[in-house]
């Protein structure tokens, strides 16, 4: 029963399912990175501390300073030293496991490479994407906490910018997937295209340089709508996180299609 359950879990590719197969792994590489950005996020307030010790004649605020310092250090430099190592063999595990299953479904070369490369972006997003969202959700949430008590006015002005950072990202959800279904459909065939002499190949990266293209302009326009409403960096940078998320929703989906 535990081999069928292993066995289905195997048979599909998606941020859920990788977490699951590899649980321990990812949770100590997050671990790493919470600690890493609660520290950064205390800095401010030790080296306030250390100035008053020192303003009151003595060093215990130098102490607090100097370990969030090593935290600081340990966490960062830890977390990026595990970090490569884990998702790198992360990524093999998976990457074995699809080219298994596509194998078996009879598909192409061109296919298989394909969704090999967009595989490695589920994996990348925990190695990078995830860390800068618990980072910039820390940040973000340590200075609404410091607004509310310094004038709750401001407060509620910014979770209203932060609804509508929400709204206007989730208007463009549809077109965001649409783009990114076309710009994986010419990565699929790449691999043919190049075999197919000059002409094929140009016409393919042409194809794939105007789904990218569009994929640029999107986030354009929704980075100008965003910024025109003049809220601080860290609520511009963290929505610009749904954008990768609708990305590899499509490069999930696309991996666990089974209809031929």
């Amino acid at each position: 029963m535990i081999d069928g359950i292993m066995k289905k879990s195997q048979d599909r590719f998606s941020l859920k399912e990788i977490f699951r197969q590899f649980p321990l792994k990812i949770i100590f590489t997050l671990t790493m990175s919470i600690a890493e950005s609660v520290s950064i996020l205390l800095l401010p307030l030790t080296i306030g501390m250390a100035l008053n010790s020192l303003a009151e004649g003595n060093y215990y605020g130098l102490t607090g300073l100097g370990i969030i310092g090593c935290a600081i250090l340990i966490f960062g430099s830890g977390r990026r030293f595990a970090d490569t190592r884990i998702y790198a063999s992360i990524y093999e595990d998976v990457a074995s496991q699809l080219i298994e299953k596509e194998t078996a479904k009879g598909s192409s070369v061109s296919l298989i490479n394909g969704r090999v490369n967009l595989l490695s972006e589920l994996v990348t997003f925990f190695e990078e994407d995830f860390p800068g969202i618990l980072e910039n959700t820390i940040g973000l949430s340590g200075t609404l906490l410091i607004l509310w008590f310094a004038d709750y006015r401001i407060f509620l002005l910014c979770i209203a910018i932060m609804i509508i950072a929400v709204i206007v990202y989730g208007v463009s959800a549809g077109k965001n997937i649409h783009y990114n279904r076309e710009y994986n459909n010419c990565c699929e065939t790449q691999v043919d295209a190049l075999a197919g002499g000059k002409s094929m190949a140009g016409a393919h990266f042409r194809k794939l340089m105007k789904w990218n293209i569009k994929l640029s302009d999107l986030e354009t326009l929704n980075f100008s709508i965003m910024y025109v409403l003049g809220f601080m960096e860290v609520s511009i940078i963290l929505p610009l996180y749904g954008q990768q998320l609708f990305r590899l929703k499509e490069i999930s989906d696309r991996l666990n299609y089974t209809e031929r």
